[in-house]
């Protein structure tokens, strides 16, 4: 009886041993994991309550939150896992050279959207996403993280993130707190952009990372708008400032929130609740984008699938869908035109040509004058800007004959014409309209005129025309150095097969490069524009200056615009400034977007 006394006495305290190791693994600490009672509860809790007091409650619990520590220790164990060695780099402007490391946004981006989502309990019980695509005010945060260096620190193998998921932090020394810059810096590239410590990312939510960097881009020899090692503040500088003065440890905070607070202002005024680029109201049913690809030769189309210059019409109408509203219809289409079959267009391409002198600094120091050719997109919008809705209709009919009756009525553009108009641009001459008031004849009868077309009722035409240009300049660009131009009603891109032309944008010590041959990103940006109302996310318009003021800050990120960013997406919170109307962005409604941006911290 004795040794069966001590096997189940033996069994009966190794299940309660099992039962407590249970219960202990099962009651630590888990990220992203939401239990009642847990400290974050209260951000998903009221979700179901009326919009008036879940505005009062926003504002009081909404405002600032704080990321838990097992959140915190995921974030940091998902950096680190991504940190790809990138040589060295200065830690200060006149600092020594230390390693680089460098981590891909997009990698890292999905741990911060499941940060969003268990900050906002979306999918479990206050939001879902359907609710938020449909009509429900959708939070947009703004993170702002300052991780340890020490932890995350890549060279550091045997560091064990899963055992700070449970324990408590110890606080740092002084002498701890003097060695948290790591020795190293480490910086951000969203999908190959420029380098930057702030980003835009595809959801709800920007990052402000103050423990990356520092970071310098903006534009060569040009002071406005550029990022330079103090663009973004740091503790580190403010705790432990260099100089025979010393601040206080209250002046030095007083400080760093001035410094965060001008930070996050920036953020809302360029990327949450920007300028509109065009102050109209769209009231169309149906919108109607043809791409148009006007080429001067046949040695490839860039509407053919399966090349690296390919243009995929598909991802571009996804992406415009989302910058309308539902029970508005997008219809995209494509094709290709020889640009010498038509005379006009090609005598404006060939107006549009421009030169202008440059001077710029060589490696002995000294000023160089040269000739720069580019074209000018407003004067070959002049000159063919009435010729996009009878290119629209022909390419329709072509693409599918059951939506030509659906966008246009009275197609005859088949018709024949005299020799003295083109087949594409129907405008009168500018002397046309100078006849005199009263002639002695009777007017001529000008007979059937050709291509007689007209839209239907609540139809929207925008054409993208993209010049695909080959045996021109090797480093030809549109003006301003772009590749894309957008008004109100046409879009302009340029497209050859050169390799890359050198910007006057510089990231670190490296030039920025446009590579002509991708047209899909700038076909993007300037729907963005003309659809959406989009304003670049590094512009804001000054009626002192009369034009915008750059500020380059936010040039990194999910959007398409401009030299730091690489990426044909377009981030959730500029889907949702496309589609707030321009009606309702007066300064009063840019304050009520301001007070619903919740800022996030991770410290």
């Amino acid at each position: 009886m004795k040794p069966s006394f001590d096997f189940a006495l033996s069994l009966l305290l190794f299940s309660l041993s099992l039962s407590l190791l249970l219960h202990r693994s099962q009651s630590a600490p888990q990220a992203f994991r939401r239990d009642p009672g847990h400290p974050q509860w209260h951000h998903g809790a009221f979700q179901d309550v009326r919009d008036s007091v879940r505005s009062d409650l926003r504002q009081m619990l909404h405002t600032r939150a704080e990321a838990a520590q097992p959140e915190m220790i995921a974030l940091e164990k998902a950096l680190k896992e991504a940190m790809v060695s990138a040589g060295t780099a200065r830690d200060d402007e006149y600092g020594r050279e230390v390693p680089l490391y460098e981590v891909d946004a997009t990698v890292v981006e999905p741990v911060f959207e499941q940060l969003y989502s268990f900050m906002f309990d979306i999918d479990g019980g206050g939001f879902s996403a359907s609710e938020i695509e449909m009509d429900r005010p959708a939070p947009t945060a703004i993170f702002v993280v300052n991780f340890d260096k020490v932890r995350m620190d890549p060279r550091n193998k045997e560091f064990d993130f899963d055992s700070l998921m449970s324990g408590k932090l110890p606080e740092l020394t002084e002498e701890e707190m003097k060695k948290q810059e790591g020795g190293y810096i480490y910086r951000y590239r969203y999908n190959g952009g420029g380098a930057s410590q702030v980003w835009l990312g595809s959801g709800r939510f920007a990052v402000i990372d103050l423990s990356a960097g520092p970071c310098t881009y903006g534009k060569i020899e040009t002071e406005e708008g550029s990022v330079s090692y103090r663009s973004i503040p740091r503790l580190h500088n403010l705790v432990f400032p260099k100089g025979s003065l010393s601040a206080s440890r209250r002046s030095a905070q007083d400080a760093f929130v001035g410094q965060l607070s001008a930070l996050i202002s920036t953020a809302i005024e360029h990327v949450i609740a920007p300028d509109v680029r065009f102050e109209t109201v769209d009231l169309a049913t149906r919108l109607l984008l043809p791409i148009i690809v006007l080429q001067n030769h046949n040695r490839y189309n860039i509407l053919e699938q399966g090349h690296n210059y390919s243009v995929n019409i598909r991802e571009i109408e996804s992406e415009v869908k989302k910058m309308v509203p539902a029970e508005q219809e997008v219809v995209i289409i494509g094709g290709s035109h020889v640009l010498h079959q038509h005379e006009k267009l090609a005598i404006a391409v060939s107006k549009a040509m421009r030169g202008h002198s440059l001077q710029e600094t060589k490696t002995d120091g000294r000023f160089h004058v040269h000739t720069k050719t580019y074209l000018d997109a407003a004067i070959l919008k002049e000159e063919m800007e009435r010729s996009g809705d009878l290119l629209a209709a022909g390419i329709l009919d072509v693409s599918d004959p059951t939506l030509s009756s659906k966008f246009f009525v009275r197609q005859h553009w088949l018709d024949e014409s005299d020799g003295s108009t083109d087949s594409i641009i129907k405008h009168k001459p500018l002397w046309a309209a100078y006849r005199p008031a009263h002639g002695k004849g009777k007017k001529k009868n000008d007979g059937k005129r050709p291509g007689n077309l007209y839209k239907t009722y609540g139809t929207r035409v925008i054409p993208i025309f993209v010049l695909s240009l080959a045996d021109v300049d090797p480093n030809l660009l549109l003006d301003d150095e772009s590749l894309v131009w957008a008004s109100q009603d046409v879009i302009i891109v340029l497209q050859h097969q050169n390799e890359k032309i050198p910007l006057s944008y510089v990231s670190e010590i490296e030039r920025r490069h446009a590579i002509p041959s991708q047209a899909q990103r700038h076909i993007l940006a300037g729907l963005a524009s003309a659809v959406g109302g989009l304003s670049a996310p590094y512009e804001k318009a000054s009626h002192v200056h009369e034009r915008p003021v750059l500020n380059w800050l936010w040039g990194a990120g999910c959007h398409p615009f401009g030299p730091f960013s690489n990426t044909s997406r377009i981030s959730q919170i500029l889907q949702d400034v496309a589609l707030v109307s321009p009606t309702s962005l007066s300064p009063l409604a840019g304050v009520d977007l301001k007070t619903n941006i919740s800022t996030i911290g991770c410290y």
